[in-house]
């Protein structure tokens, strides 16, 4: 009898042993997802911007910022709603390579919506982690939607500004906080010689700050990807949104001259995204990089003007002719990026006007 109690005696002992290597919160071993992906979406929160689009209209957009200036240790939590008539067909945008600049799309939560009798309300948080510092932009928003009329449903778009934030370094004084021992590595008086394993338990926490602070560490030099790379992928999104399939030729022009414009924007420096095509083209006169395919360049976005602002009808030949010029522009420059990794020379157009 007293051999079989020493035996539960000794098992028991092991036991708390397994609980403190895997049990003790602090020292579960570091996960391969980013910390904060399993973190719930914070309900309520307090924004520190909010703007508003749309407002007096059959649809509204709202975008709200739970911060503007934070550094590489803080993530960025954003918030969308869109408020339109019941009689519209609207959804919030879909997220395009091109749309987040230096930020990371983590999560996005699907938030409860609300519908009443005359109006429809959509919400979804997402949750951006910052890939290095400086002013980070998160690119205007395009809403498009369709409406009843007298003679049938017409189409419409919503557009938003674009919002910067600023992300600054880690801070010089940041330091991994280990909490104190408690519970099963509180050290009972007992004549039994000293251990290390307590000792090693209480260390792990210390490890594990210390592995996630480096993980989060090796986004500070990542450099920005190429702005070819980011054309690119925002034109397969757009294929893949199937506009011209379902006829929007309107939805189809924006979404192509938009891309454009963060393009240009990106490569050389112009802000394109924020000027009219007339700004666009005399402050490309002063760029030498764009002097080549200014023709180009100005064929196509007073033919994209004519159709979001004129409503001109076009065939969808045309609209495909629109991006295959769109593409060949981003890969001649893009590669010449690439090529010479410094600011572009002059080089003759291989776009057809």
């Amino acid at each position: 009898m007293r051999g079989a109690r020493s035996r539960a005696a000794c098992s028991l002992l092991l036991l708390c042993g397994a609980l403190g290597a895997t049990g003790c919160p602090s020292a579960e071993a570091p996960s391969s997802e980013p910390a904060h992906a399993a973190e719930a979406a914070p309900a309520p929160l307090r924004w520190e911007l909010e703007r508003r689009f749309g407002d007096g209209g059959p649809v509204r957009y709202t975008i709200k910022l739970a911060r503007t200036r934070f550094d590489l240790s803080q993530d960025l939590w954003v918030e969308e709603v869109l408020d339109f008539d019941r009689a519209c067909e609207a959804a919030l945008p879909d997220i395009v390579p091109g749309d987040l600049d230096g930020l990371r799309l983590a999560r996005v939560v699907d938030l409860p919506g609300e519908q009443g009798p005359k109006r429809r309300v959509l919400r979804r948080r997402l949750l951006l982690e910052p890939e290095h510092t400086g002013t980070l932009r998160l690119a205007e928003r395009w809403i498009f939607f369709t409406q009843p009329g007298a003679e049938g449903s017409t189409e419409g778009a919503l557009r938003s500004e674009a919002l910067t934030v600023a992300v600054d370094p880690l801070p010089e004084n940041v330091e991994a906080s280990v909490p104190p021992p408690e519970g099963i590595f509180r050290a009972d008086p007992s004549p039994a010689p000293p251990t290390r394993w307590p000792w090693l338990f209480a260390a792990l926490p210390a490890l594990v700050a210390l592995v996630a602070l480096l993980r989060r560490r090796r986004h500070v030099f990542a450099p920005p990807r190429p702005a070819h790379e980011v054309a690119l992928e925002a034109l397969s999104r757009l294929d893949a949104l199937g506009l011209l399939e379902r006829g929007n030729l309107d939805g189809y022009f924006v979404t192509l001259s938009a891309i454009l414009r963060d393009y240009i924007g990106r490569r050389f420096g112009i802000r394109a995204p924020a000027q009219t095509t007339q700004e666009f083209l005399r402050a490309a006169q002063d760029a030498p990089a764009l002097l080549a395919y200014r023709a180009t360049l100005a064929s196509f976005l007073e033919q994209a003007d004519a159709v979001k602002f004129a409503a001109q009808r076009l065939p969808i030949e045309a609209a495909q002719r629109a991006r295959a010029e769109v593409e060949a522009f981003v890969r001649t420059t893009g590669a010449l990026e690439s090529a010479k990794g410094q600011a572009l020379e002059p080089a003759a157009a291989e776009v057809s006007p």
